[in-house]
């Protein structure tokens, strides 16, 4: 079955021009949805982000040769916005909203 943009049902427009191969043996169990890879790669790309973040951090600290004390300061001023984006999934879940 076809939809009005002539991509065969379950696949993107993106690879609708790449030929279907059927998976024989050990990789026919191994099927993810687009809505699985999305969300992987939705958590893998902010947790590498939110890592890289904590890097720039790290580096700004050693620069500007901050010490012990405004190292903690940058990392409480800048980290504090990490954990508020992520106490927000957080309490999203809890509540259901």
């Amino acid at each position: 079955m076809l939809h009005a943009c002539r991509t065969p049902v379950g696949r993107s427009r993106f690879f609708a021009h790449l030929p279907s191969r059927r998976l024989r043996g050990r990789d026919a169990n191994f099927t993810v949805s687009i809505e699985q890879f999305e969300l992987l790669s939705l958590r893998l790309g902010i947790g590498g982000l939110v890592l890289y973040m904590v890097y720039i951090m790290y580096r700004l600290a050693q620069e500007s040769g901050a010490g012990r004390f405004g190292t903690l300061m940058i990392f409480l001023s800048l980290g504090l916005g990490i954990i508020g984006f992520a106490l927000k999934s957080v309490i999203q879940l809890v509540v259901q909203v």
